[in-house]
């Protein structure tokens, strides 16, 4: 993980495991990741070939320009990294365990063109999810 965000997303992800597989939903009390609430998103993987933004940042929806809630997370993606993609998320998912992907955009929107985002399982009210966060 090159971002040290990433370290403290997963260090605090660690420690609301709490002994167990993943973290609840429940269990993330946002004024702990405050300053990292912009750039953090959440995934809704009850169909891991097909993630939708569950919730998504402020920071996050104003660079894309609309509103993220609802619509699908690998829309976003060039076809062949969108199957890499929804393999790594499906094995977070597997393994319960973070994943931490780099890329780079290739669209006028993104005026910094490397980023980072750090998958983390979780459950949602028994389903499964994966809270992400995206590094400026």
């Amino acid at each position: 993980m090159k971002h040290k965000n990433s370290h403290l997303l997963v260090g605090y992800w660690s420690r609301l495991r709490k002994g167990r597989d993943v973290p609840d939903q429940t269990d993330i009390d946002p004024r702990a990741i405050k300053r990292l609430l912009s750039y953090t998103f959440i995934l809704d993987c009850e169909n891991p070939g097909r993630p939708v933004y569950r919730l998504a940042g402020t920071a996050l929806c104003e660079r894309f320009g609309f509103e993220l809630k609802g619509t699908g997370f690998l829309a976003h993606w060039e076809a062949q990294s969108g199957l890499s993609l929804s393999t790594l998320l499906r094995q977070a998912l597997k393994l319960r365990q973070p994943v931490c992907i780099s890329s780079v955009a290739a669209a006028a929107i993104w005026p910094q063109p490397s980023q980072g985002a750090l998958s983390a399982p979780g459950g949602f009210a028994g389903k499964p999810g994966i809270p992400q966060f995206q590094q400026r």
